[in-house]
């Protein structure tokens, strides 16, 4: 299949992310629209294109792609003025198909497991994009689309693409949270954040190769009750960190215990 012509909704990071590679892999982004007109502007010279906020959408578009907060894809999708033949696609982990208005006819989903941030390159090959879409046409546009920019595609229905993005924000958003929470403890002693860096790196690799519940190490799996207590008391300085220790704490002993028993 041919390179696609693409219109894009949003200016953000997952915009910004995915128009630069599609417009790399060598696809016509034809607007970027967006409330910002200055980051819309800014995404807009990145990809040869022309930004507006107007929601009137070229009949050229074959793939729309809505890159807008989830709580904004059923108002936006709402308002869209477009030719019945264009696929429009959110790329919401969250979201199931069921946001669209019975007025598009041709619909699916882009959404790529990971984390943005706006000007940080990202290797697209090592993405995974999951797909889904309302009829095998549209499906075929969509993963045609996604292999141009990456290799790992996936098919997945809206029910199974929430528990995926729920798994992911343990394995993402809560991790980093914790590294918030350590390194936040580490420097009251004045503690630079870069010792952890070895460690942390280790951690993700083995848990990736020995698997998590194998490789999990510390005072919990080994129910060290004597560090434990230790621990708690150093962080009296905050209640917010110490219930988060204690509850993570507790996690790991009850896991430990539950598949022990198992």
């Amino acid at each position: 299949m041919g390179k696609a012509t693409i219109t894009v909704v949003g200016s953000g990071r997952v915009a910004e992310a995915l128009a630069v590679a599609l417009y790399g892999a060598g696809h016509k982004i034809i607007n970027v629209i967006s409330r910002n007109l200055t980051t819309a502007r800014a995404l807009a010279e990145k990809v040869n294109s022309t930004a507006t906020q107007s929601v009137h959408i070229s009949d050229d578009t074959q793939l729309l792609l809505l890159a807008v907060p989830d709580s904004a894809i059923a108002e936006v999708s709402e308002d869209l003025i477009i030719n019945p033949s264009t696929i429009v696609v959110h790329t919401s982990g969250s979201t199931g198909t069921d946001v669209f208005p019975p007025s598009i006819r041709h619909y699916g989903v882009i959404y790529p497991l990971q984390t943005f941030t706006s000007g940080r390159l990202l290797k697209m090959n090592d993405i995974h994009f999951f797909t889904e879409a309302s009829d095998a046409e549209s499906h075929k546009l969509i993963d045609s689309v996604v292999s141009s920019v990456g290799r790992n595609l996936h098919h997945l229905d809206s029910e199974k693409r929430r528990v995926l993005h729920l798994s992911a924000v343990f394995v993402s958003n809560f991790v980093n949270h914790m590294l918030v929470a350590g390194i936040t403890t580490a420097e009251r002693e004045e503690i630079d954040q870069s010792v952890f860096e070895p460690l942390v790196r280790e951690t993700v690799e083995k848990a990736f190769e020995l698997g998590p519940l194998t490789s999990q190490t510390g005072p919990a799996i080994r129910n060290d009750i004597n560090t434990i207590e230790k621990h708690i008391e150093l962080l009296s300085f905050s209640d917010d960190l110490r219930n988060l220790y204690k509850s993570i704490t507790d996690s790991i002993i009850r896991y430990k215990t539950k598949t022990a028993n198992e």
